[in-house]
């Protein structure tokens, strides 16, 4: 390790203390941001690790000192890629808890390493450092980078799968960005192997959690929180962008959909109930108009935008009649029957403006309500 590799290392601390500290929760907690923080946590003790072990640090009589903090770096370091497996099955996968035996069976290839790491004091079966101080490699470095590749790529294609998946379009940007960190920190592991001196793995860990907070602040301010489609802001900015540059072919299309008989749900069964309705809508929407590339907001209440781009009103009904099946379908087992209202109009080709093209989209929707 070079000094221009501590600097390196101080400053992916840095950026790792900045991260932790805008995204801190207690570690005690059980949620999925916890364990995104801890994962920050041992990232950061993997860095200071890692400054331990340039060659000369603890002075001439510290070649103990450098043995022990290589072996804990590998120790801790085998930690991050298994706590960034659980993170994002927890995350992705939606599974709450794994059971006793997954969680044994996948941890065992990761306590192996950990341990033999610590071991590698003694017995360099990890690494080992020479007498001169000089850090080597030992005969198990090659199985603990690839048993760790394998921790990293599992979910890295889970999300690349979903990230290309046209069922899961709508969050295809955060698939994408979850996906990122498996792909770079392999890939500053693999040059790591070529060049020993250089800390590539804890710049791609540094950085891809960074990108993977920002990402989570991104969408936590541009999505609504109940159902986690694009908010009312999204919405116009998408629109807005849409007016002033429209499709070359087809018309850009507004639709505005808005539940019946909501309030009655409310009142009737509690808003519990009335929060499960909309994100059975919500989820209807994504099913539906997700792979097609549309464009589904949450306007507000029980109200909804979706924005497509179409040949004509022909495809238009066809999409309304399709939302209509889907949802009868999708709310066969709820408390009641659900359905939707839904009026739509097209961009106007010169001086269209959001509210014009909202409110004609608007009054075709309660000229519908009207006429039942």
């Amino acid at each position: 390790m070079t000094p221009q590799s501590v600097r390196v290392l101080f400053f992916c601390i840095f950026i790792l203390l900045l991260v932790l500290q805008s995204a801190y929760v207690p570690i005690r907690h059980s949620g999925v941001r916890a364990l995104f923080v801890r994962s920050v946590l041992v990232a950061i003790t993997s860095c200071l690790l890692y400054i331990g072990t340039y060659p000369g640090f603890f002075g001439a009589d510290g070649i103990f000192l450098t043995r022990a903090f290589n072996g804990l770096y590998f120790a801790v370091t085998a930690l991050l890629p298994w706590m960034w497996l659980v993170y994002m099955v927890r995350r992705v996968f939606i599974k709450p808890s794994l059971s006793t035996w997954i969680r044994i069976l996948i941890s065992l290839p990761v306590a192996f390493f950990a341990v033999a790491s610590i071991l590698s004091i003694w017995n360099g079966w990890v690494f080992y450092v020479d007498a001169a101080d000089g850090y080597m490699r030992g005969p198990l470095y090659l199985p603990y980078v690839a048993i760790l590749g394998v921790y990293l790529l599992v979910p890295m294609f889970g999300c690349l799968s979903r990230a290309f998946n046209k069922r899961f379009y709508v969050d295809r940007s955060m698939y994408l960005s979850l996906s990122s960190f498996g792909f770079f920190t392999i890939v500053g592991m693999t040059l790591e192997v070529f060049f020993p001196d250089l800390p590539s793995s804890a710049m791609g860990m540094a950085l891809t959690l960074l990108t993977n907070h920002l990402s989570d602040q991104r969408g936590q301010v541009s999505a609504d929180p109940l159902t986690k489609l694009n908010n009312r802001n999204q919405f116009n900015i998408y629109l807005d962008r849409l007016i002033q540059n429209p499709p070359v072919e087809g018309k850009a299309y507004l639709f505005v959909l808005d539940m019946d008989k909501f309030k009655h749900i409310n009142d009737d069964f509690g808003h519990m109930k009335g929060d499960e309705a909309l994100l059975i809508v919500s989820n209807v929407l994504k099913k539906v108009c997700g792979p097609k590339g549309h464009f589904i907001s949450r306007f507000g209440g029980d109200e909804f935008v979706v924005v497509a781009k179409y040949n004509g009103e022909q495809e238009c009904d066809g999409l309304v009649q399709e939302i209509k099946a889907a949802l009868a379908e999708a709310s066969a087992n709820f408390v009641c029957p659900l359905s939707v209202s839904i009026g739509y109009d097209a961009v106007k080709e010169s001086g269209e403006t959001i509210p014009d093209l909202f409110n004609r989209a608007d009054k075709k929707l309660y000229k519908i309500k009207k006429s039942r």
